[in-house]
C-alpha cells in the first residue's frame, strides 16, 4: 500500500471517529494520515477534532497549516472561504465574552418509545446531519451546539406537556406522547457554540435547523421549548426551517397566552427582546393577536432592545397608534427560571 493510500485510509478512520464524537481516536488517526501525506482536508478535519476536544490553540495551528497547503486556484476556490470561517470561529472562541448576550435556551425533546437508550444515540449518529458522543449534540459542519442528557419519563411531565399543548395536538400525537419512556434533555447553546453566533436571530435559526434533523432521526412527535413552554410538532418546525421567515420563527419559539384580562407573549428573551402584553380592554382578542404579532416582528426588525422605556407604535394592519411602556416582567420573576425574561415586557397602555 502506498503512502497516499495509507493516508487516505487513516483519514477515513479519523473522519468516522469525529462523526461519532470520539475525538481522541479522530486526532490519533488524522495525525497518522498527515504524517503519511499532509492534505488540506486532513488538517481541516483535525482542526475540528481539536476544537471539539477543547484544544483551541492546536485547532488554530491546524487551520494555519491547511492554509499553507493552498497552492492552486482550484484549491483556493474549494477551501479558502471555509478555512477562513473556521479560523475566525476558533480565534473568536479565545475570548469568553464574545458573542451576543444569549439567553440559555432549554429544550426537552420527546422521542418515540425506544427499547434502549443506546438506540436513541445510534439514530443520532446515523443521521447524516448530526452526531453525538452521548453528552454533546453536534451539527455536522458546525461546532458542538447542545449539551444533552437522557432522562426517564415521568408521568407528571407527560401530563404537563399534553396540557401545555392546549388541545392543539391530534389524538395520534397525544397517544405517542403517552407512550414516551425517556426524554432527551437539551441545553443550548453551549459555550463553544455561543461564540460563533452573530445575533439572537441567528441563534434561534441555527437551533431550529439542528432540532429539525434531530426530531426526524428520532421520529419524535414533539419538542418542548422550556423558555416558553411551547410544544412544537415536527411539521411546524420543518415549516419554519423551510420558510426562513421571521413571523414563522417567532411562532415556533414564542407562545401567546390569554389570562382573560391580557394577551401576552412568553419567550421573546430567546431572541434577546422583551415580551409584550396587550390589555383586552383596548381591543378584541382577534385584534390583539394580530397586533401583538405585528409588534413582535417590529421590535426585532428595528432592534428595539436598548431604547427608552416609552414608545408609540402604529399597527400596519389597522393604522392605529398605541402608547407603550416597558416594565419588569412580574409573571415569571425568578431569575434563572426558564421563562424569566431579563429584558422585561412592553405593555400597551393606551390608544393615541
Amino acid at each position: 500500500m502506498s503512502l497516499t493510500e495509507k493516508s487516505a485510509a487513516e483519514f477515513l478512520r479519523g473522519q468516522d471517529a469525529l462523526v461519532r464524537g470520539d475525538h481522541k481516536t479522530a486526532l490519533k488517526a488524522l495525525s497518522v494520515a498527515i504524517s503519511y501525506q499532509p492534505t488540506i482536508e486532513a488538517y481541516h478535519c483535525k482542526a475540528e477534532a481539536n476544537f471539539l476536544a477543547g484544544q483551541l490553540e492546536a485547532a488554530i495551528e491546524d487551520i494555519q497549516a491547511a492554509k499553507k497547503l493552498i497552492r492552486s486556484e482550484a484549491d483556493s476556490d474549494l477551501w479558502q472561504e471555509e478555512l477562513d470561517q473556521a479560523l475566525n470561529r476558533f480565534q473568536g472562541a479565545r475570548n469568553p465574552v464574545q458573542g451576543p448576550p444569549v439567553a440559555q435556551v432549554i429544550s426537552v425533546l420527546i422521542p418515540s418509545a425506544l427499547e434502549q437508550s443506546g438506540e436513541l444515540l445510534t439514530r443520532i449518529i446515523n443521521c447524516p446531519d448530526l452526531s453525538t458522543n452521548g453528552e454533546t449534540l453536534i451539527r455536522k459542519g458546525f461546532t458542538a451546539v447542545c449539551d444533552i442528557q437522557l432522562l426517564p419519563a415521568e408521568k407528571s411531565w407527560i401530563e404537563a406537556i399534553i396540557e401545555m399543548s392546549e388541545g392543539d395536538l391530534d389524538d395520534t400525537t397525544v397517544a405517542r406522547i403517552k407512550e414516551t419512556r425517556q426524554f432527551l434533555h437539551i441545553e443550548a447553546p453551549n459555550q463553544a457554540y455561543a461564540q460563533n453566533i452573530r445575533d439572537q436571530i441567528d441563534l434561534t435559526t441555527q437551533l431550529s435547523e439542528t432540532l429539525e434533523p434531530l426530531m426526524r432521526a428520532l421520529d419524535a412527535p414533539v419538542t418542548v421549548l422550556r423558555c416558553s413552554n411551547q410544544v412544537i410538532t415536527y411539521g411546524a418546525l420543518r415549516a419554519a426551517c423551510e420558510e426562513k421567515a421571521l413571523d414563522t420563527l417567532i411562532g415556533v419559539f414564542v407562545k401567546l397566552m390569554n389570562d382573560g384580562d391580557c394577551l401576552f407573549s412568553v419567550g421573546m428573551h430567546q431572541f434577546g427582546y422583551p415580551d409584550v402584553e396587550i390589555p383586552l380592554s383596548l381591543m378584541t382578542v382577534d385584534q390583539a393577536v394580530e397586533t401583538l404579532i405585528e409588534f413582535l416582528q417590529f421590535i426585532v426588525i428595528n432592534n428595539l432592545h436598548s431604547i427608552e422605556d416609552r414608545i408609540e407604535f402604529e399597527t400596519p394592519s389597522q393604522g392605529l397608534v398605541y402608547a407603550l411602556q416597558r416594565e419588569e416582567e412580574k409573571r415569571f420573576a425568578v431569575e434563572g427560571e426558564a421563562r424569566f425574561n431579563q429584558y422585561g415586557i412592553w405593555k400597551f397602555k393606551s390608544r393615541v
